[in-house]
């Protein structure tokens, strides 16, 4: 069946009606509307995919920051000393007198502390670093610091702090909680002051620092790590085997950034502590063991030490 020519049109010619026009614009309406919603929900998720990434990137690099300065904390002490001792001592055995009684007769024992002649043995080695660390901040010297001026006089040893304080934004202009990062190429014995700091992280809600004994029979985490002379027994002297780091952010004046914390444990490889068998070892006398520990941590010295810590030490302003 064909269709009938419409009334009014000349020659038959056919078209719509206000109706069925009416009704495509509708459809084409809310098919905008539909559209529109759809681009700006995907745009909304990509401003907040986008500020979460640069969040969690700015976290992520700061974690792994600290942990590589931890990672290469290290005691700067005279490494040559036991090499030095050894040369004396068979100097001190050589310049010896042959015993009464001929050649046959025991030797005459050598005092190791003493000295004979004009050889005297140098005395231990003193450690010229630190290693201070309360819940939230830290103060060491590490050998992660990186010459950035050709021929420059610095060591691959320096000053390292992490603590909180205040700062503004570039950005915004706005001032938040940070994460600071302060260092120095000049080693003195306040690890605690010194040296240039920058920002590290902005918008910090929380940063923590846990530390992890060597001790095989306390395995606990502690919120302080003292190695100076205020340290307790079983610190002074010495750098944590571990020490584990969270650092939480929050932005209130963006909603796309959101909260994020994340967590991380830095393993010291280089602590040049004493031997933890015989730092640790049960004593059966009263105070022993702590005895052993502290007469140790200013004696012999670990045949850990490296090339970038001999050249580390100074002497402050």
């Amino acid at each position: 069946m064909g269709l009938k020519p419409r009334v009014g049109y000349p020659g038959g010619q056919k078209g719509f009606s206000l109706l069925e026009i009416l009704i495509v614009l509708g459809i084409l309406a809310i098919m905008a509307a539909i559209s529109s919603r759809a681009i700006k929900g995907a745009l909304q998720n990509k401003n907040k995919i986008d500020a979460r990434l640069k969040t969690e990137t700015v976290v992520f690099d700061a974690l792994r920051f600290i942990s590589t300065d931890i990672e290469r904390a290290f005691h700067y002490q005279y490494a040559l000393y036991e090499i030095d001792r050894q040369t004396i001592l068979a100097q001190q055995q050589a310049a010896m007198k042959p015993p009464p009684g001929g050649p046959g007769a025991p030797a005459q024992p050598v005092d190791p502390t003493g000295a004979v002649g004009d050889l005297q043995l140098p005395p231990p080695p003193q450690r010229l670093t630190q290693f201070i660390g309360k819940e939230n901040q830290l103060h060491f010297t590490t050998v992660n610091h990186q010459r950035t001026v050709a021929n420059a006089q610095e060591s691959d040893q320096a000053e390292v702090g992490y603590y909180l304080a205040d700062c503004k934004s570039n950005i915004t202009g706005k001032s938040s909680r940070c994460l600071w990062r302060r260092s120095s190429t000049l080693i003195d014995n306040d690890v605690t002051r010194g040296g240039n700091a920058y920002a590290l992280v902005e918008n910090v809600s929380d940063f923590r620092i846990e530390y992890l004994s060597e001790d095989p029979n306390d395995k606990e985490w502690k919120r302080e790590w003292i190695s100076d002379n205020n340290g307790s027994a079983n610190t002074q002297n010495m750098f944590p085997c571990q020490v584990k780091i969270l650092l939480a952010t929050n932005d209130p004046n963006n909603k796309n950034m959101g909260k994020f914390s994340q967590t991380i444990i830095a393993t010291v490889r280089f602590p040049n502590n004493i031997d933890p068998a015989k730092r640790f070892a049960p004593s059966t006398t009263p105070g022993g063991n702590t005895g052993g520990a502290n007469g140790g941590a200013n004696g012999g010295v670990n045949g850990g030490a490296n090339n970038g810590a001999l050249s580390g030490g100074g002497t402050g302003p």
